[in-house]
C-alpha cells in the first residue's frame, strides 16, 4: 500500500526515488511494481534513463504532470522555460543566457524534442525553438 501511495502523490515518481521511500529491496519493490502494472493499476512511462509510474487515471492532470515533467535535470528544465518564455529562441541565444556550450544546450533541445516538449523551425538558416501546445504539435 505504501508504493501505491508514494505513486499517487507523486505521479511520475521513478524507481530508485520509490526504493528510498518505501525502504524495500530491489527485488521486493520489482515484485510489487509487476502486480500492479499486471492489474493496470498503475502504469509506466519510459523517459530517458528513468521508468516513471503513474496511477491509472485519464485526468488532465496527471497527463500535464507527465508533459510538464520534462527531466530530473536542471539545465533541461532552465532550457524548456525558456523556449516557453521565449518562443522562436534559437540555440545560440538559450547557450548565451545560461551561459553553456552550444553542443550542451544541443543535447537538452534534443532531449526536449524527442519527448515531443518543443518542436524545431527552420526560418532560413535560422532555427528557431517553439513548445509543443497541449493539443498537439504546431505547424
Amino acid at each position: 500500500m505504501n508504493i501505491l501511495k508514494e505513486i499517487l502523490n507523486n505521479p511520475g515518481i521513478h524507481q530508485n526515488e520509490l526504493l528510498r521511500t518505501c525502504n524495500l529491496q530491489k527485488g521486493q519493490l520489482q515484485w510489487h511494481l509487476d502486480v500492479l502494472l499486471k492489474y493496470r493499476i498503475i502504469k509506466k512511462e519510459k523517459f530517458g534513463q528513468y521508468n516513471l509510474y503513474f496511477p491509472v487515471t485519464s485526468s488532465i492532470e496527471a497527463i500535464n504532470t507527465f508533459k510538464n515533467l520534462h527531466a530530473k535535470s536542471e539545465t533541461t528544465n532552465k532550457t524548456f522555460e525558456l523556449i516557453q518564455k521565449n518562443p522562436g529562441i534559437s540555440s545560440s541565444e538559450i547557450s548565451q543566457k545560461i551561459n553553456l556550450a552550444r553542443n550542451t544546450v544541443k543535447y537538452h533541445i534534443d532531449k526536449l524534442s524527442e519527448n515531443d516538449l518543443i518542436y524545431l523551425k527552420e526560418k532560413g538558416r535560422k532555427i528557431e525553438l517553439y513548445p509543443v501546445k497541449f493539443e498537439g504539435k504546431n505547424s
